[in-house]
């Protein structure tokens, strides 16, 4: 069997071929795929060997019930071992097109973490057919190098960064690592923050399997900051795959914003980060200047990526898709209105 087939049908070699890649991400792991199943996501393998070596993405492709007029997201894909070019994105987008309908997709979505400074990665996908499309992602974020040491990285981060990471030590706070006994209280310091911010939240069910996924493969990170009397005061939840860790989901209770937490458990986990071998923490997203400016104050870049992209291969098929979302969206809003339940997300 040859390489391509096999990433196509063959989830450690897949999982390993993520892992080498330029970028890896967990959301093109095959762990990712089993959390989303359970949504009615199912999910398949593009692959396409090239001169330098495969291209190829993770699809998961959400069905219109037994029709074949899915959408298909490529988290983060397509992905090589190789910085993608013009030649290469136009490899995997003949492959896609062969495939798509195999997989049930009528149209398809990529995010690929690809930087495009001079717009020659996006003049590439107009002229093979994709659309900008709405992103999924986050198209910008920060990226701190983690294979610089450790004094290296501390002298990078602001210097009102470093004295509240400070502050922390004078106060005796402590970070500890944690597993999913300790997801619960996790995600109740983690909903009390989103609401505060006024952001969509997560059900603690959703959390417990994200973790389990990724814990089956030592990839999943969680830590609590605490206070001298043990009581937790912040909590920060990371996910890696290959040399990458991105920096997902936390929060902090009343007292741990006053004390700071959300400084020293960060800097606990860029540290953890690099003594578990990971080259490069991923902050995830730049939404808004405040978050922006509290994120450059660790340091390393800021990076945009060409952002997010449509492929569609049966156009009648894409508009019945949409239709029924839309449709769905009305009966669902008209059934809360009447005292109904909640809406299932399509991401």
């Amino acid at each position: 069997m040859d390489e391509t087939a096999l990433l196509r049908t063959d989830d450690a070699t897949w999982d390993e071929f993520v892992a080498s890649a330029v970028s890896p991400s967990f959301l093109q792991a095959t762990p990712w795929a089993s959390v989303k199943r359970p949504n009615g996501w199912r999910s398949g393998r593009v692959a396409v060997p090239t001169p330098r070596g495969p291209v190829a993405a993770q699809i998961l492709v959400r069905p219109l019930g037994p029709l074949p007029f899915g959408f298909g997201y490529a988290a983060r894909g397509p992905i090589a071992s190789f910085a993608l070019d013009a030649d290469a994105l136009g490899a995997f987008t003949e492959a896609l097109r062969a495939d798509a309908r195999r997989l049930g997709a009528s149209y398809v979505r990529i995010d690929p973490e690809l930087e495009d400074a001079d717009g020659s990665i996006a003049a590439a996908l107009r002229a093979l057919g994709w659309q900008p499309a709405p992103a999924v992602q986050p198209a910008r974020t920060r990226l701190l190098d983690l294979s610089l040491d450790e004094e290296a990285i501390w002298e990078g981060i602001h210097r009102k960064w470093r004295q509240s990471i400070r502050k922390g030590e004078r106060d005796e706070m402590r970070v500890v690592p944690a597993g999913i006994e300790r997801i619960g209280e996790f995600h109740r310091i983690h909903v009390a923050t989103i609401q505060r911010v006024g952001l969509p939240m997560r059900s603690e069910a959703s959390f417990r399997a994200l973790y389990k996924a990724f814990a089956a493969a030592d990839r999943a990170h969680l830590y609590f900051s605490e206070g001298s009397d043990g009581v937790a005061t912040g909590t920060i939840l990371l996910l890696g795959w290959g040399n990458r860790i991105v920096d997902l989901y936390g929060g902090t209770t009343p007292e741990g914003r006053q004390l700071r937490a959300n400084y020293a458990i960060k800097w606990a986990a860029i540290k953890a980060a690099k003594a578990a071998g990971y080259t490069t923490y991923d902050l995830w997203g730049l939404p808004s200047d405040a978050v922006s400016d509290f994120k450059a104050g660790w340091g390393g870049r800021e990076v945009d990526y060409v952002g997010a992209w449509d492929l569609v291969v049966d156009p009648l098929g894409r508009l019945a898709f949409e239709a029924a979302v839309r449709g769905r969206a009305t009966w669902l809003r008209l059934r809360r209105g009447h005292g109904g339940g909640d809406s299932m997300s399509a991401t």
